[in-house]
């Protein structure tokens, strides 16, 4: 009831179409064609007749509107109910960090720039809403009422204590969807996830793959004997550079370029540094050389 959307399809079909297909695209437009303040049931047939695709796609097509936050499907018992949400305009859709990344990843980051509203360079002569209406006790100013869009990703902040610990990203594009993807599975805030990926980051190069196997560690078993136990919270404790030194100092021996290098790529991989550690203890205590 009361639920009826815009049906301004121009953001629909700009920011939306490429990221969600025509199959979903075509479910939403029949859901606020068809709405009728919810007087009466539909059949599922009859969606599937109209719309000319099978039940898996259908299903399918609900799952991509509602992760889009287009459409929230409920369930009362055998029957469900559709909550229809407003598309975003085209310009809240570029803002949002991962929605706009998602549609960079379909068409590219040059036709999503040529989309973006060029800010005017003027000085804008706007007055506060209480100069307007003098019986409002208090002035609400945009920063105040300006919404936090939802499924978005603080990015700005994140960037911020990037630029302050000096990291950057590898790629981006895909680094920024990874990192929404963690925070939402892991129910993070930005700044939880901003932590795991300082602490992963190779050569101040934030590694999504390191985060995905820190989060995928499980709890270390009990069965090792003291001096196992000893050598694990060692390998745990220090970076790889700081742990082969160790080990190469009771060889005299000093790290070489060579050794760096290697270090670097087994990080690259996404090896965590207590592994890398486990893995040159095995190398040296197989070989005598330093």
């Amino acid at each position: 009831k009361n639920n009826r959307v815009s049906q301004d399809t121009s953001s629909l079909v700009q920011c939306y179409l490429p990221i969600i297909g025509q199959e979903a695209l075509s479910l939403y437009l029949y859901t606020i064609t068809f709405w009728d303040g919810g007087q009466k049931e539909h059949l599922f047939s009859h969606i599937l007749n109209h719309l000319n695709f099978g039940m898996p796609t259908l299903l399918q097509s609900f799952k991509v509107l509602s992760a889009l936050d287009l459409l929230t499907l409920y369930q009362k018992g055998e029957t469900y109910e559709l909550q229809l949400h407003s598309p975003l305009s085209s310009q809240e859709f570029l803002s949002h960090s991962v929605y706009s990344r998602l549609l960079e990843k379909k068409i590219g980051d040059t036709a999503v720039s040529a989309m973006k509203q060029a800010p005017s360079e003027g000085e804008a002569l706007s007055v506060s809403l209480s100069q307007v209406f003098p019986t409002l006790t208090e002035e609400v100013t945009p920063s105040e009422s300006k919404s936090k869009l939802k499924n978005d990703f603080d990015l700005e902040h994140f960037q911020r204590l990037m630029a302050r610990d000096g990291l950057r990203f590898e790629d981006e594009q895909a680094d920024v969807l990874e990192l929404f993807a963690i925070a939402d599975e892991k129910k993070w805030t930005w700044f939880e996830t901003y932590q795991l990926a300082k602490a992963t980051a190779v050569a101040q190069v934030i590694s999504v793959k390191r985060m995905r196997e820190k989060i995928s560690q499980k709890q270390v078993s009990s069965d090792f004997s003291p001096k196992e136990m000893t050598i694990i919270r060692e390998a745990k404790n220090k970076t790889p550079l700081h742990f082969l030194a160790e080990i190469k100092q009771t060889r005299k021996g000093n790290i070489t370029q060579s050794e760096r290098e290697l270090l670097h790529q087994m990080a690259s991989l996404g090896l965590l540094d207590e592994v890398i550690n486990i893995v040159l203890l095995l190398t040296f205590n197989k070989v005598d050389s330093a």
